[in-house]
This record gives structure tokens, C-alpha cells and sequence, in this order.
């Protein structure tokens, strides 16, 4: 079934979340209206499972979407890797009836998380987005979820933050009032170098494509939060081209 509408380019990055009480169904996405990936987000919605889906609307836009694909695109500082790029994280929170959506843009130089959110009886009125806890590093790869019983948010994300915006950490970010406050916590023991590793390239004469993977995923628990990323492994052979998937969890 196709869910988006036609009138526009390149949806990607779709994502679906569930509210278990009416059996609704929420999908977000971006795509680039009139060229250039991730200029604007959208939602859909199913009211019948799956089989039927609202028109696509337009609940916000990108000022300057996180684009990390060298040679066409990288706009971060630093030496340059493969990794994602901006796209939208929703979750649904039960206790309020709101959609919640994360993602990165860059701001002032730097990329940071932001925040939007509506009531479900109204889809198409949306706050103003809102940076979460402004950070001094780049971050990237959100990942957002919900835990249902306390209406607790969570997110997940590359963080430079804790290296003067050089390296790569997995951070912990939490709000137990509805995003009007946040805590961050460090996750990893330590710092990597995206742009170290990455995957075997016979055409590259480093021999190495950087590359830190695509997506991580987050799971809201009522004592804890739950994750799982890509990081550097170790090293077999001439090349670092071991990526491996690590698991932390977080006490909030």
C-alpha cells in the first residue's frame, strides 16, 4: 500500500509508531521538494491498519539538514565519513496523546537536536521545533522513544561534545516533564574517530571507505532505557574495516 502521496520527491527515511489504545498508526518522513535530500518532514496516518493512509503534511522544515555522504555532500567539520543524515525519529507517548519527532540540523554552525510534538485529536498543529539540551559538539543519528507508562522521553546520539567536537561518543539525553528539562548522560567509555574505520574500498587508496553505519535504535523500560549502535571494532589484517554493533543501557 502506498503510503505517500506522489506530489513530491524522494520520500525516504520512513518511521512508524502505534497508539495501542485506538490502534492508530503514525509514519514519518522527509524528502527533498524540488531536489536536495531532507529539506522538509511529513506524517501520514492510518486509522484502519495499515490499509488506508491520510495525505502526507508538512510539519516541518530543515534550516540546514546534517548531509554526510563525501564526495557529494558533508557538512560537519572534520575529517569526512559516511554516516546519516538528517532524517525524523517519532514516538508516541500514551500518557499525553502526543506525537513526539526528533531529528539533527545544524544551527549555528554545529548540529544539534531538535524537538516538535502534537496532540494526535489535531496532527496538522505542531510546536515550534526546540533545541534539546544545546550542546558544544555536533550531534547526530537521533534516536527517540517513549516510555509508555510515565511518558518519560528518551533519545540516543553520536555526540562530540565531551572531545572539543573532534570524536565520537554515544549519548543519553532524557526529560521527565515533557521535554521542558533535560539530563545527558555519556554512554561510551570511550572516544572513536569515525572517519578511522569504516568498511573495505578497493578503488580508495587508503584501502578504507569511512563509514559508522546507518541508524541505531533506542527502547524506553520503566527503570532503564535501552540501546544498541555501530562502533570500531578490532582491527583484523592491514585495514580497521571491523564495524561491530555494541549494547548500553542507562538508569535514568
Amino acid at each position: 500500500m502506498k503510503v505517500s502521496s506522489g506530489s513530491v520527491r524522494s520520500d525516504q527515511d520512513a518511521r512508524v509508531v502505534v497508539d495501542n489504545a485506538t490502534g492508530y498508526a503514525y509514519l514519518t518522513l522527509d524528502n527533498s521538494v524540488q531536489g536536495g535530500k531532507g529539506t522538509a518532514m511529513f506524517v501520514s496516518v492510518s486509522t484502519d491498519h495499515g490499509a488506508t493512509w491520510s495525505n502526507s503534511f508538512r510539519f516541518a522544515t530543515f534550516q540546514n539538514p546534517v548531509c554526510l555522504y563525501p564526495p557529494y555532500c558533508f557538512n560537519i567539520s572534520g575529517a569526512q565519513f559516511r554516516a546519516p543524515g538528517s532524517y525524523p525519529a517519532p514516538a508516541f507517548d500514551p500518557t499525553t496523546g502526543r506525537l513526539y519527532v526528533a531529528y539533527s540540523d545544524i544551527v549555528n554552525g554545529k548540529a544539534q537536536i531538535l524537538l516538535t510534538y502534537a496532540s494526535v485529536r489535531d496532527i496538522t498543529t505542531w510546536t515550534t521545533p526546540a533545541i534539546v539540551a544545546p550542546a558544544s559538539g555536533d550531534r547526530i543519528n537521533v534516536e527517540l522513544s517513549v516510555e509508555p507508562s510515565s511518558g518519560r522521553l528518551d533519545l540516543m546520539t553520536n555526540d562530540r561534545s565531551y572531545t572539543g567536537n573532534t570524536l565520537f561518543d554515544v549519548a543519553y539525553i532524557t526529560s521527565s516533564d515533557g521535554g521542558r528539562t533535560w539530563s545527558t548522560t555519556r554512554v561510551t567509555k570511550t572516544s572513536w574517530d569515525p572517519a578511522a574505520y569504516g568498511v573495505p574500498c578497493g578503488s580508495c587508496a587508503s584501502g578504507v571507505r569511512p563509514f559508522i553505519g546507518d541508524y541505531d535504535g533506542i527502547i524506553s523500560l520503566p527503570g532503564s532505557a535501552a540501546m544498541t549502535w555501530t562502533g570500531p571494532g578490532k582491527t583484523f589484517g592491514t585495514y580497521p574495516t571491523n564495524l561491530e554493533v555494541f549494547f548500553g543501557s542507562v538508569t535514568p
